[in-house]
């Protein structure tokens, strides 16, 4: 069995409100054998702990139990934990203090995918589209076709494309899974949000 951990940062105190590390997955791979440490790994499956630095900042720790051609899907995406290994080591050993779990219910938690949508123009019509393997119950991996439409001018761009819920779709995937999906229009990052 393995564990995945996946760090994101949902609260940034940076000038920009971004995190350097956000172009990339955070993912850290932990192999379990013995009963203990399966029954472990299964009281972790799906829970969300979060980490408020108590200076702005607050990180986001998601354990998912994933399987061998999971692994190598991330760990190709993978940027590394950026030296906050300790948390998932808190996380399984129970070392959680005050400043965990403090639910942020305004930032929901999300994974980058690997690729970035393709846009196409028509006229003035944008089309942004991508087709992506994502990890579901039902498979390993299942295909989503992910599709967003916009319009070339300043007042699209400025006031709809920055929109959270114009940027946020659900979809199905191939065998019938819906999932949530968010675009960051600029950019063209496309982020799983679970």
């Amino acid at each position: 069995m393995i564990l995945m951990y996946s760090l994101t940062m949902q609260n940034r105190a940076s000038w920009n409100g971004k995190w350097s590390g956000e172009e990339e997955g955070h993912y850290i791979f932990d192999t379990v054998r013995s009963k203990h440490d399966i029954k472990r790994a299964e009281e972790l499956r799906g829970r969300t702990f979060w980490h408020n630095f108590g200076d702005g900042w607050t990180a986001c720790i998601d354990c998912r139990i994933i399987d061998s051609k999971q692994k190598q899907y991330y760990a190709k995406k993978n940027g590394g934990f950026c030296g906050y290994d300790w948390m998932c080591s808190s996380i399984w050993h129970g070392w959680v203090d005050t400043n965990w779990d403090k639910i942020y219910h305004d930032k929901p938690i999300e994974i980058r995918l690997k690729d970035n949508a393709k846009m196409e123009r028509g006229g003035n019509d944008l089309f942004f589209s991508l087709c992506s393997l994502v990890a579901t119950d039902k498979s390993p991996f299942e295909c989503f076709h992910l599709r967003w439409t916009g319009y070339n001018d300043s007042n699209w761009w400025d006031n709809v494309a920055t929109d959270v819920n114009r940027q946020t779709k659900r979809f199905k995937g191939e065998y019938g899974t819906e999932k949530t999906f968010r675009i960051d229009f600029k950019t063209r990052a496309v982020y799983e949000v679970l």
